[in-house]
């Protein structure tokens, strides 16, 4: 037993034989294969994750291929709202479509994927054809069209009482014609071709034409019916006129004798066509005008429609991609702008209410209208449901001594955009006034509980005379807890010649105070610039707008807007072109506020120290960048209009869309990561690595352990 057991011990203790060079081999290959397989079934796997979930995530630092901030809170809102839509391309597929049609349409159908992945309530329509979506569409449609079904339908018992009519009254005119007596001169012939064309052949192949149109209509799937009606009244208005040229005594005379006697008989019989006719053009004029009549003129190839309960927008491809000047080649640069038209419609269809916008100033030169300073401004309002108007106090022809009409919108769910344009020419003279009437105004648009943005800028000493020394304006802001310094104009050290350096108004600002408004924009530029229109004077210059030491009770006011903390940027109250040099006893350094939100009572301000902050330069000053692996129009300053916009928001009562447009997002940009990114990269950077080399070794051990 003790020999057995020290037998026992001995093996146990006894070395395994190494491994021999095939079975060494063997077991490398075994391993790997393992290995091998390991790696591609976790592939796969992800793969098939990746089809099944579909899900994608934007890693560009602009986020230039995701929809944007301000798209996402749209889309969480029409996800509150009861109304589910559908988007439909009609955009055609590779079947029949030039390279640029298909490129588009590739672009469209993207985009449209992410709206329906972003919102529950939205969904990518794909129909089988052209009826299909005819059939849906009048689904959206209800009940508005059919007061004109209706009205069409009765058209054919009208146009056989008609016709019956005109057969008659031909076959009794043909044997007046056969009347050798019936034309005595050459007029009277004219005119008896003229009566006879009518009553024998015109109105019946009027009456033809109108039921073939009629019967189509019915059958259809989809009519255009306010186009038919529009038509059926040009037609037989034209008809109820020449009856009632035909019945009217005075002309009986120039038919001759024989017609005459004719008329006189059978003249009675028309009045009751006349009077049929006559109600059925009444009733078609009366038609009330729908909604969606836009829908079907607009429903062709290269377009996008929205179809919600019951309204339809269509989206025509010239909205769509706006072409612009063309590249080298000669081929033609477009910029995408689907994005924006989506948000749009969708924004239309979802909120009824429009916030009213009115530009005020004391210019009453045209600011919003044809090419006025600030259109396009006006028309990103537009686009984004607001409704504008410009007004000014003072009459646009002085001398005609006719009283400025009223503001077109005051009190509450009103913005009023003040722009602080210095008066030009004669109205120089009267700025004083001028000023006077538009603060009175403003006074009454807050106290009926409105909103104002004022774009205030640097007043010269030239511009303070005209106003006996009096800075517009800084009344009523210091009511609201904002102080306005109108004297200082914000400069920025430039070289402008070899050794000369002067303090000229013009710096960008890339950062922002944290506020709802500026959150959003960190890192976009915004440019501000004042006019050297003569001289060494600026006119409208940045300026100077911070915050009381002590504010009114009830106002709670915060800095949106501020320049960067530099030594070459400071507020100087020089009365000329500043110096390159910052003068302590009477320039104030940086950071110089620029902006100020305050909120007291129902009523909100803004005040930004730069009057031309949305002018059209500012707004249409861009690039071309390729983003994508495509070139594409790159706003150089977007800074601009995204805080005007996040102002208006505000102002509106609308916090929940206060984010980046899809324009801004295409700006490459460099956004800042919150601290829980910078800690996980940190992280990532420093325990990565010995991460990888801990499992790459613990890997070698087990396979050689095995060996």
């Amino acid at each position: 037993m003790t020999e057995s057991m020290e037998n026992k011990t001995e093996s146990k203790n006894t070395p395994r034989p190494p491994l021999q060079a095939a079975d060494r081999l063997w077991l490398y290959g075994v391993n790997t294969a393992i290995l091998v397989c390991a790696v591609l079934v976790v592939v796969g796997l992800m793969d098939w994750l990746s089809y099944k979930y579909n899900y994608s995530h934007d890693c560009t630092t602009g986020g230039i291929y995701s929809l944007s901030p301000r798209t996402i809170s749209l889309l969480k809102q029409v996800d509150k709202s009861p109304n589910h839509y559908q988007i439909v391309s009609l955009y055609p597929g590779a079947a029949g479509a030039t390279q640029t049609e298909y490129g588009q349409g590739r672009k469209v159908r993207r985009l449209i994927r992410e709206y329906a992945q972003a919102s529950s309530h939205i969904r990518m329509f794909k129909p089988r054809s052209r009826a299909s979506l005819l059939r849906a569409l009048r689904q959206r449609f209800g009940n508005s069209f059919a007061p004109y079904k209706k009205a069409i339908a009765d058209f054919p018992a009208l146009s056989r009482r008609l016709a019956a009519f005109f057969s008659a009254q031909s076959a009794s005119f043909k044997t007046v014609e056969m009347n050798p007596q019936a034309a005595t001169n050459q007029t009277q012939a004219q005119n008896l071709e003229i009566l006879d064309a009518f009553i024998r052949h015109s109105m019946a192949r009027h009456l033809r034409r109108l039921n073939k149109s009629v019967r189509g209509a019915l059958k259809s799937t989809l009519p255009d019916w306010p186009g038919l009606t529009t038509s059926m009244i040009q037609h037989l208005r034209t008809d109820k006129q020449n009856i009632a040229f035909i019945t009217d005594k005075a002309n009986y005379g120039q038919y001759g004798p024989a017609v005459e006697k004719w008329l006189v008989a059978h003249g009675p019989l028309f009045q009751k066509p006349l009077a049929e006719l006559t109600a059925y053009v009444k009733r078609l004029q009366t038609l009330k005008p729908v909604k969606s009549a836009d829908v079907l003129s607009s429903l062709s190839a290269d377009s996008i429609v929205i179809m919600g309960r019951h309204n339809v927008k269509i989206l025509p491809q010239s909205r769509i991609f706006v072409p612009q000047n063309s590249s080298l080649g000669g081929r033609v640069r477009y910029l995408f702008n689907g994005e924006q038209v989506i948000n749009a419609a969708l924004l239309s269809m979802v909120q009824k209410h429009k916030t009213k916008v009115v530009f005020v100033s004391i210019d009453p030169g045209s600011l919003i209208t044809g090419q006025g300073p600030f259109s396009s401004i006006a028309h990103s309002l537009r686009r984004n449901n607001f409704k504008v108007y410009e007004w000014s106090p003072v009459p646009a022809n002085p001398q005609a001594q006719q009283p400025p009409s009223p503001p077109p919108a005051v009190g509450k769910g009103v913005i009023w955009v003040i722009v602080d344009l210095p008066p030009a020419g004669q109205q120089g003279m009267m700025a004083g006034m001028a000023y006077a009437a538009l603060q009175g105004a403003i006074k009454q648009q807050l106290t009926a509980g409105g909103n104002a943005l004022f774009l205030v800028g640097n007043m010269p000493q030239q511009l303070l005379m005209a106003t006996q020394g009096r800075i517009p304006f800084k009344g009523t802001l210091a009511g609201y807890g904002i102080r306005l310094r109108s004297a200082y104009m914000v400069v920025q050290r430039t070289q402008v010649s070899r050794h000369r350096w002067l303090g000229l108004p013009s710096f960008n600002i890339s950062t922002y105070p944290q506020s709802v408004i500026t959150d959003p924009i960190q890192s976009l530029t915004s440019h501000y610039r004042g006019i050297l229109p003569q001289g060494d004077l600026f006119l409208m210059s940045p300026t100077w707008v911070g915050l009381l030491k002590q504010k009114p009770k009830g106002a709670q006011a915060r800095i949106i807007l501020q320049t960067p903390d530099q030594s070459d940027i400071w507020a100087s109250s020089a009365p000329g072109l500043p110096s390159g040099r910052f003068n302590a006893s009477s320039d104030l350094k940086s950071p110089i506020p620029m902006g100020v939100m305050s909120q007291k009572g129902d009523s909100r301000i803004v005040a930004i120290g730069y009057p031309l902050l949305v002018q059209n330069a500012i707004l249409q000053d861009a690039g071309i960048r390729v983003v994508g692996g495509a070139e594409t129009i790159v706003a150089a300053y977007p800074g601009n209009q995204q805080l005007f916009m996040n102002s208006m928001y505000w102002l509106a009562h609308q916090s929940h869309l206060i984010a980046v447009s899809p324009r801004a997002t295409v700006a490459l940009r460099i956004a800042e990561m919150s601290p829980t990114e910078e800690t996980v990269v940190r992280l990532l950077s420093f325990l990565g690595p010995a991460a990888l080399a801990i499992a790459a070794g613990f890997s070698v051990y087990l396979v050689r352990r095995r060996i």
